[in-house]
């Protein structure tokens, strides 16, 4: 525990400590001040501002031209939409009847060979066949 007089010294150097403290502050606010008005910053700070402006433009061109370029490939898009022309579409459904007619075919060529050779059909070994019987 401290005593009175320990206190007093206490707060009396506390106060010189703060007072001490707020003139270099001061000092220091004024030199930043100083620095940041000093004619260098203000004339780097007018050319970024430039610049900045400069990449503004910049940028707001390349995006006009990106909205130009989508705006092309949309009209291209609604060209290949429109080249689905009724030659193209039968052209389509024809092929679509003679691959399916082909694979019908085929497989009814399949089921009668099937049907013919039914002790080896699906049976992939000689000792499968004697096992069911066919030999």
């Amino acid at each position: 525990m401290l005593t009175d007089a320990q206190r007093e010294a206490n707060r009396a150097a506390r106060l010189v400590r703060d007072r001490e403290y707020r003139a270099r502050r001061k000092e220091y606010d004024a030199a930043r001040k100083a620095v940041e008005n000093s004619d260098l910053i203000v004339q780097l700070r007018i050319a970024a501002e430039a610049a900045s402006r400069k990449l503004d433009r910049e940028i707001e061109k390349r995006q006009l031209w990106v909205a130009n370029i989508k705006e092309q490939i949309a009209a291209l898009q609604e060209q290949l939409k429109s080249y689905d022309s009724p030659e193209l579409q039968m052209a389509k459904l024809e092929s679509d009847k003679a691959w399916e007619i082909w694979r019908q075919r085929s497989k009814e060529l399949a089921e009668s060979v099937d049907k013919k050779f039914s002790d080896v059909a699906h049976c992939w070994s000689a000792a499968s066949w004697k096992a069911n019987g066919k030999a």
